[in-house]
């Protein structure tokens, strides 16, 4: 399940808990013990699409009507899984 957006007003400690969820959703997509080694040994990969989710996926969403987003973790090793729409180390997010 997509992290939940529907509580995107609430300033920073809003912004806080929308990068909680959507860490929590990577995490329940690619499971846990990939999660850690991304985390671990793929901090760069990590780094740069949580940013990318911050700077740019976040404040572009417009709501359930939005078109699917792709995060990338670049040279994270992430196994591919068709079924949940990983591929390539990159995860697709729908609104």
């Amino acid at each position: 399940m997509p992290p939940r957006t529907d509580f995107l007003s609430g300033g920073i400690a809003g912004s806080m808990m929308i990068n909680k969820r959507f860490e929590n959703w990577v995490k329940d997509t690619i499971g846990e013990r990939q999660y850690l080694n991304l985390k671990e040994s793929a901090k760069d990969a990590y780094s740069s699409a949580m940013q990318d989710f911050d700077e740019n996926i976040k404040p572009a969403f417009r709501g359930p009507e939005d078109r699917e987003r792709y995060v990338n973790f670049p040279m994270a090793n992430i196994t591919d899984d068709p079924a949940k729409k990983i591929k390539g180390n990159t995860l697709t997010l729908e609104a």
